[in-house]
């Protein structure tokens, strides 16, 4: 079962040269200097745009449009549709988010016109969900693929963008859902930046201290270089954790143009992604090099390239699961039983050594003294012991993760079937708070990663 994906970022007329209301002046990033006034001309634009969408949408099953501008009463724009041809539009964002960016742009810009994602699709999608203008997922036979316009200018509001797609289609599609996700990324994903250790072929890869403060300063983090190196680290620990072997389309440069030190000189940058999980999906056909090299060299948009931003396409196929014999499950059963009945018993036995540890307490709180020097260190002893017991607890279910499940698909089913099931029966005995939903539809990374297989690990 192969699938068809491409995505494009269509540069808004909106956003070509206005005048930024809080400066007075139009941004560097939306001046586009290398242009001459014609190329930037939206009746030239449009018409270009229609012909390039046209033939995207000839070629592929799904397409995912970043900066689309809307119409005045929030319907996607007639020439767009028509240059959709047969896919039609499957998910668009509610119309209170799209008032709510248009009050935004008339705020900064003086134009009430709202600026979002689009999907359109060759099928009914069994499901679709919009998150705000910049996140839009579908799910069909399987695939989930979801359309993101990452923010420009924060790396933790990329990250929690991505961590709640992912969440949100597990949630619905379960946990071995195939996850697509494609658009604007503003990012490189290089192997030292936070983003970049979302990717598995990033986890082996050496990076220096260099490496890492030149990411934090690209990405404009508003942190020191300790907070950055742990947000990394976090991310990367539960990117590494979760049964996720994200990989990305390898589409080369997407957007060209004056480097942002100020100077004159053209560089090139690789923004756009197509994003994929290689343990279920495998690309079969690729349009490499989406810019050529007159691009390259003069920047985008051009006479010949419509947006800032280039296309980019690939067709994914499905990558069999395979089922687990009866063998199999039984052995790994046992072996969970194993590690449970063991963390059980040695909870059990430290909880009883603290108790008996333990101070013994005054009859009523009118006869309650200050403890004295003895009675702190055994109470402090008491809770080292039942803390020891939880970090062995921990280290002998990672350890059951790595050796059984990490890595091989059919046993990841199985293993997050089982932690789904746990998470849910806990959530049937506490508060709502501890609710499979709340652990899965988590809105911030740090909480995404007190989430899956990770929750049931710590």
């Amino acid at each position: 079962m192969s699938i068809a994906i491409a995505t494009y970022n269509i540069l808004a007329p909106l956003y070509v040269r206005p005048i930024d209301k809080r400066l007075g002046t139009v941004q560097p990033f939306a001046a586009f200097e290398w242009c001459e006034d014609h190329v930037l001309e939206w009746d030239r634009r449009r018409d270009q745009l229609k012909k390039r969408i046209s033939k995207l949408c000839q070629e592929n099953d799904i397409v995912c449009f970043q900066e689309v501008e809307y119409e005045e009463n929030f319907q996607p724009p007639k020439w767009l549709l028509d240059a959709c041809g047969s896919l039609k539009v499957v998910t668009v964002p509610s119309v209170r988010d799209l008032e709510r960016n248009a009050e935004r742009n008339l705020r900064v810009l003086g134009v009430r016109h709202a600026v979002a994602n689009m999907i359109v699709c060759r099928f009914e999608p069994q499901w679709s969900k919009a998150s705000g203008t910049t996140q839009l997922a579908i799910d069909h036979n399987g695939w989930v693929v979801i359309n993101v316009h990452l923010d420009a200018g924060d790396e933790r509001k990329r990250l929690d963008t991505v961590f709640k797609a992912i969440a949100n289609a597990r949630l619905v599609r379960g946990p071995m859902s195939r996850i697509v996700i494609c658009g604007d990324w503003n990012a490189e994903l290089r192997p030292a930046s936070v983003l970049g250790t979302l990717l598995c072929t990033s986890r082996d890869c050496k990076v220096t201290k260099e490496d890492e403060e030149s990411e934090r300063v690209i990405a404009r983090f508003d942190g020191d270089f300790e907070e950055w190196r742990a947000l990394r680290a976090a991310t990367r620990a539960a990117s590494s954790l979760s049964s996720l072997e994200l990989i990305r389309v390898n589409s080369g440069p997407t957007r060209c143009g004056f480097d942002h030190d100020g100077s004159k000189r053209i560089v090139s940058w690789n923004l756009d992604h197509i994003i994929y999980d290689r343990k279920l999906a495998q690309v079969t056909a690729l349009e490499a090099n989406p810019l050529d090299s007159t691009s390259l060299t003069i920047g985008i948009p051009n006479e010949v390239e419509p947006s800032d931003h280039a296309p980019v396409r690939a067709t994914l196929t499905a990558v069999a699961i395979g089922t687990l014999t009866e063998t199999d499950e039984f052995d790994l059963s046992l072996a969970l039983d194993q590690v449970l009945a063991t963390e059980a018993a040695e909870i059990a036995q430290a909880q009883l050594d603290a108790a008996l540890l333990q101070p013994p307490k005054p009859v009523s709180k009118k006869y309650r003294t200050k403890p004295t020097e003895e009675e702190r260190q055994r109470i402090q002893d008491s809770r080292k012991l039942i803390k020891v017991a939880m970090l062995r607890k921990s280290e002998r279910r990672r350890a059951f993760y790595i050796d059984h499940i990490k890595g091989k698909a059919h046993a990841t089913a199985w293993f997050e079937r089982f932690v789904f099931q746990n998470l849910a029966n806990v959530a049937t005995t506490k508060s709502k708070t501890s609710s499979i939903s709340s652990l899965t539809a988590a809105s911030s990374s740090e909480a995404y990663i007190a989430s899956f297989s990770d929750a049931w690990l710590s």
